[in-house]
C-alpha cells in the first residue's frame, strides 16, 4: 500500500512538474474578460479623459462626431465600487442583445426540437460524397449567413450542435467551432449587406446603401479559400493522430452523440413534417435577409421574426401551449453563459465611457494616418480598426463612433469613402475572432475551450486573413472603389 501511495505522489509531483504551455496560461474567457475589466478600470487613471462634440443628423438621426472638436476635460476615473456596479450595468444595456440571444437560440432549439436538423445531418452522414465535404459545405452556408443579413448571434445556440456532429466526424470541438462560429464571423467581416455594419457605416459616408457589391463578393471568395484550406488542413491532421488535436486533453464528453443519438442520425429520414418545420426556417432567414436590405430591419424586427418562426415551427410540430413554454425557457438556460459573456463584454465599454477615456483612445490612434499617402492612409484605418474592436467590440458602436472619424480622414487623405467603409468592416469584422472582448470569447465560453488554445490555433490564419484584407484595401486604393 505504501508503495502504491509513493508511486502516486511521485506521480503527481512529476504531473506538477510539467512546464505548461504558453497558450495554457491563459485563464477562460470568463476570467480573462474580468480581468480586462480590472485592467480598464486601471486605465482609467493613466489615460486623460477626453471627449469629441457628438451632433445628431436632423436628416438621419445618427449621433456624428465632429472629428475636429476632440478636447480634453476633467478626469473620471473609476472606484473599485464602479467595476462590481458596470456588471449590473452591463446586463441592463446589453438587454438588447441578451434578449436576441434568448430568442435566437429558442427559435433555433425549436427546429432543432422537431428533429429537422438531425436529419439534415443524417442526410450528410449517410451520403459518403456530403460526409467528405460537410466541412467546406457549412463554412460556406455560415460565410454567407453572416456576410448577407448579419448573422452571428445566433451560432451561439448551434455551437453544442456543431461540435457534436465535428466530434462524431472524428474531428475535435475547434472544427465544430471552425465551420459555425468562425464561418460566420468572417461573412460578417465583408459584410455585403450586413445591416449592423455596412448599411450603418455607408449611411454615415452618404454611400448609397449596399453600393460596392462587386469588390465584396470577390473578396468573400479570396478569404473562403484559405479558411476552407486551413480547416480541412488540421482536420485532417487529427483525424490521422487525435493526440495532435490542439484540446485532445480537454473533456467535451458533454457534447458527444451517444450511440443512439447516432443510431438515430444515421437511421433518420426527413418526414412531412420536418420537411415543413425546415422550410419555416429557411423562409425566416430570408425574411431577415430582405427585412434588412429593403426594410431596414434593426434588433427588434429580427426579434419578431425568431419568435414568429418558432411558434410556426412549435404549431407544425403539435406542441402544447405548456410544450412552448417548456421548450422557451430550456432554450434560455443552455445560454445562460452567454449572458454572462455579453454583460462583462459591455462592462469593459462602460468603464471606459464612463471615465470618457474612450474618445481619447479613438483620437490617439487615429493621429499617426492623417498625414500618410493615401494607400498607406488605407492600411492605416484598417490596423486601427483592427485595434479598435478590443475595446469597442459592437459593430454598430464603432460606425457610430468611428466612421464620422473616418470620413473625413478619407477625404483629407484622397481615399474614397467606399474604401473607409472597407476598411471598417474588415477591421472590426476579423478582430471578433481576435479578443475575448469580442464574439469568440462568448464562443469559446460556450464551447469549453480555452483562449489560449483558440490563440494558438487561430494566429497563423489570421495572418493569412490580415495579408488579404491588406491587399484588397491596396486594391480599393488603386481602382478609386466607389462611387465616391
Amino acid at each position: 500500500m505504501e508503495i502504491i501511495e509513493a508511486t502516486t505522489n511521485n506521480i503527481m509531483k512529476n504531473t506538477n512538474m510539467v512546464k505548461k504551455k504558453w497558450y495554457d496560461r491563459i485563464p477562460s474567457t470568463v476570467v480573462f474578460l474580468f480581468c480586462t475589466l480590472i485592467i480598464g478600470a486601471v486605465s482609467t487613471y493613466l489615460i486623460p479623459a477626453g471627449e469629441f462634440v457628438r451632433v445628431v443628423d436632423k436628416e438621419t438621426g445618427v449621433t456624428k462626431i465632429d472629428p475636429n472638436s476632440f478636447h480634453y476635460v476633467d478626469a473620471a476615473p473609476v472606484g473599485i465600487l464602479d467595476v462590481f456596479k458596470s456588471i449590473y450595468t452591463g446586463l441592463v444595456e446589453g438587454g438588447g442583445i441578451i434578449f436576441l440571444v434568448f430568442l435566437g437560440y429558442f427559435w433555433v432549439y425549436t427546429m432543432i426540437k422537431t428533429g429537422a436538423f438531425n436529419a439534415v445531418i443524417g442526410k450528410i452522414i449517410n451520403n459518403s460524397k456530403l460526409r467528405r465535404l460537410y466541412i467546406p459545405i457549412f463554412i460556406i452556408l455560415f460565410v454567407l449567413a453572416g456576410s448577407t443579413y448579419g448573422e452571428l448571434t445566433a451560432t451561439y445556440g448551434l455551437l453544442p450542435l456543431f461540435i457534436g456532429l465535428a466530434i462524431m466526424m472524428g474531428h475535435d470541438a475547434i472544427i465544430g467551432v471552425c465551420i459555425c462560429g468562425m464561418a460566420c464571423a468572417i461573412g460578417s467581416a465583408v459584410a455585403t449587406s450586413n445591416p449592423y455594419t455596412t448599411a450603418l457605416a455607408q449611411n454615415i459616408a452618404q454611400l448609397p446603401l449596399y453600393s460596392g457589391q462587386g469588390l465584396k463578393w470577390l473578396s468573400m471568395l479570396a478569404f473562403l479559400i484559405p479558411t476552407i484550406w486551413y480547416t480541412l488542413r488540421y482536420a485532417k491532421k487529427i483525424k490521422q493522430d487525435p493526440s495532435k488535436s490542439i484540446v485532445s486533453d480537454l473533456d467535451f464528453s458533454s457534447y458527444k452523440f451517444d450511440e443512439d443519438k447516432i443510431n438515430n442520425l444515421q437511421n433518420s429520414k426527413m418526414t412531412l413534417t420536418q420537411k415543413i418545420v425546415l422550410a419555416i426556417f429557411l423562409l425566416s432567414i430570408a425574411a431577415i435577409v430582405v427585412g434588412s436590405i429593403h426594410f431596414q430591419f434593426g434588433l427588434t424586427e429580427v426579434a419578431m421574426v425568431y419568435i414568429i418562426g418558432a411558434l410556426l415551427m412549435s404549431v407544425v410540430a403539435r406542441y402544447s401551449p405548456d410544450q412552448i413554454a417548456e421548450n422557451f425557457c430550456k432554450a434560455c438556460s443552455e445560454v445562460m453563459m452567454v449572458v454572462i459573456l455579453i454583460a462583462l463584454a459591455r462592462s469593459v465599454l462602460i468603464i471606459l465611457t464612463n471615465a470618457d477615456i474612450i474618445d481619447t483612445i479613438v483620437y490617439g490612434l487615429y493621429q499617426p494616418i492623417k498625414d500618410l499617402p493615401p494607400w498607406a492612409s488605407a492600411q492605416g484605418m484598417l490596423i486601427m480598426q483592427t485595434l479598435l474592436n478590443f475595446v469597442i467590440p459592437s459593430g454598430t458602436g464603432q460606425a457610430v463612433t468611428v466612421m464620422p472619424i473616418m470620413v473625413p480622414l478619407a477625404d483629407l487623405a484622397g481615399v474614397t469613402r467606399q474604401t473607409a467603409v472597407m476598411a471598417f468592416t474588415y477591421g472590426e469584422g476579423f478582430s471578433n475572432l481576435l479578443y475575448p472582448t469580442a464574439h469568440i470569447g462568448i464562443m469559446l465560453g460556450i464551447a469549453k475551450i480555452p483562449f489560449g488554445r483558440w490563440f494558438k490555433f487561430f494566429m497563423p490564419l489570421f495572418g493569412i486573413l490580415l495579408a488579404i484584407q491588406m491587399i484588397f484595401i491596396l486594391i480599393a486604393v488603386l481602382t478609386n472603389y466607389g462611387p465616391f
